[in-house]
């Protein structure tokens, strides 16, 4: 779908992004049930997770190209997620 657009609107000097994101330090559990918290927790183990700053760095490092570039696709992962 973003390639389509992309291919659409990039003629127009509009740039399209995908941004891929790994495993994020987010609140995203808080609500979860506890069965599903754990098991979400218990995956993640003890690996440092990206921070939403990590990801606005990526963000701003893609949209501060020049006009004639475009990132198609930012794949953002933490150094340790298999």
């Amino acid at each position: 779908m973003a390639e389509s657009l992309r291919r659409e609107i990039g003629k127009d000097g509009i740039r399209v992004t995908v941004i891929e994101p790994g495993a994020v330090s987010t609140e995203f559990t808080a609500n979860m049930r506890d069965d599903v918290r754990l098991a979400v927790e218990q995956r993640l183990g003890e690996m440092e997770q990206l921070e939403s700053e990590d990801i606005a760095a990526a963000m701003l490092d893609a949209v501060s190209q020049p006009p004639r570039v475009n990132v198609n696709i930012l794949t953002l992962y933490p150094t340790q997620q298999a």
